[in-house]
């Protein structure tokens, strides 16, 4: 993701941070890519950007690895990163 935000030239502010949560791995496999034996897996993550579903992110993306598609798990990370109102404060 830090790639591909580099890569189109995405600015982190200042009081913000990229935040990502591994919710499960769903399996795991060895795959012999660019000729090397390398892990291939299927996870369910959310993170606080939003990404394009069918975006290829990571090494073998041009090959038809890193495929994001879009699940449930979105709304609860804009839940989980919702601003919080405190006492006095106004919430933008």
């Amino acid at each position: 993701i830090i790639e591909f935000a580099q890569s189109v030239n995405w600015k982190i502010s200042n009081n913000k941070s990229l935040q990502v949560r591994l919710h499960d791995i769903h399996h795991i496999n060895t795959v012999n890519l660019f000729d090397t034996d390398m892990l291939a897996f299927d996870i369910t993550y959310s993170a606080n950007v939003a990404l394009p579903e069918h975006l290829g992110l990571g090494r073998g993306k041009s090959v038809g690895y890193g495929w994001q598609l879009l699940s449930r798990h979105n709304e609860e990370m804009q839940k989980l990163h919702a601003p919080v109102k405190r006492a006095g404060e106004k919430v933008p």
